[in-house]
């Protein structure tokens, strides 16, 4: 096990919630879909009434007018799901964008990249996230953007752990994380940033590249590495997180970082755990790594 390094860290003050931030009470107003037919539909392509999406036992899924049409499975096809130990056979699809058609690309959290059609049904692996990069390799791929067809930018989050363990390096400190460009064609990759505390989520702007990595209140726990080396897997990955804030906020901000508007679900109620939004033009839908739900809101409600 990698040694852990502790640092202390303090985060400035939050912002007040006034102007764009005042609290409402739009996140409470979402409906579910599919409710406890999935868990963990992280990233979504909103295509119509269609979405597509990856879910926690490894599946991605095609979603027309609220029902499962079509399934694709990249790792393997003859394991079932038992919990977080199986996610290293079976995979975990993570971020996803639409490429032409019906052809998704996909980072998967152990596997790689892929390319998946669902008009056919096929899988290609694009990039191999055994192969090293600059003499590391890949532990944790997580969100994925589209310069082009042919070229295309994701975050790997940790070179420490695996998704699975991804509380560990959270507390670890480590800041080991990479935004990464790949070329499709000649398969040339490269490492654009290195050196980031979780990398999560990534979006081509006009400006360029942007990565986003995560933060949370539980920076105290930093100052005990002996602590953090003990805890065993079963309260990181369930009982830690139970331990943040209830209140559950989505924040929107132009490509300057000013915000510009907010939802709300002040108890967390209705809403938590939310990783990404998709705008369908009539609906809000979001996206979450651990809800057994896809949830959705209707604009005119906000």
């Amino acid at each position: 096990m990698p040694d852990y390094s502790a640092v202390a860290y303090t985060l400035p003050p939050p912002p007040s919630l006034t102007g764009p931030l005042q609290p409402n009470d739009a996140l409470t107003k979402v409906e579910y879909l599919l409710k406890d037919e999935i868990k963990g539909p992280e990233s979504l392509v909103v295509d119509g009434d269609t979405i597509y999406t990856g879910v926690h036992d490894g599946r991605l899924l095609k979603i027309v007018g609220g029902k499962i049409v079509k399934e694709i499975r990249l790792g393997d096809t003859q394991r079932q799901f038992g919990g977080y130990e199986d996610e290293i056979h079976l995979g975990r699809p993570l971020g996803i964008r639409k490429m032409e058609g019906e052809k998704m690309i996909i980072a998967d959290a152990y596997l790689g990249v892929f390319i998946a059609d669902f008009e056919n049904g096929s899988k290609q692996k694009v990039f191999d996230s055994k192969i090293p990069l600059d003499g590391e390799v890949a532990m944790f791929l997580n969100d994925i953007d589209l310069i082009s067809n042919d070229e295309i930018v994701f975050t790997d989050s940790s070179l420490l752990y695996a998704r699975k363990d991804s509380m560990r390096d959270i507390l670890g400190a480590r800041g080991t994380g990479r935004a990464i460009y790949h070329r499709i064609s000649t398969g040339e990759s490269k490492v654009l940033m290195r050196g980031l505390h979780f990398a999560n989520g990534i979006q081509v702007a006009l400006a360029g590249v942007r990565c986003a990595g995560k933060s949370n209140g539980l920076e105290r726990l930093a100052k005990s590495p002996k602590l953090r080396q003990i805890l065993p897997n079963h309260f990181l990955r369930e009982v830690l997180p139970s331990l943040a804030p209830k209140e559950t906020i989505v924040v929107e901000i132009d490509l300057n970082g000013k915000i510009v508007s907010s939802l709300h679900d002040e108890k967390g109620e209705k809403m938590k755990d939310i990783s990404q939004i998709s705008d369908s033009g009539e609906y809000l839908y979001f996206g979450s790594f651990k809800a057994p739900y896809k949830a959705r809101l209707k604009k005119d409600l906000i």
